[in-house]
């Protein structure tokens, strides 16, 4: 159960805090949210991938995990 709540932080982490962010940078939030297009679209891809990836091979977890003490990779 632990490491399904992670997850659902990490998502909220990687697409809703950073989509937020990158559409406030770029002028594409709108009422209801955001709405990317283009670059910032692709930005937010690449950030979701990396996030889970790279904090996961050099940390051994994402923050999600870190934050809910879920137990390191390989441990």
């Amino acid at each position: 159960m632990k490491k399904f709540l992670a997850f659902i932080l990490d998502v909220f982490i990687s697409f809703f805090v950073v989509g937020y962010l990158l559409a406030f940078l770029f002028g594409q939030d709108t009422s209801e949210g955001f709405s990317l297009k283009g670059l910032p679209a692709i930005l937010l891809f690449i950030e979701v991938i990396i996030y889970f990836t790279v904090l996961r091979k050099q940390l051994g977890q994402t923050l999600g995990r870190k934050i809910l003490g879920v137990e390191k990779k390989g441990e």
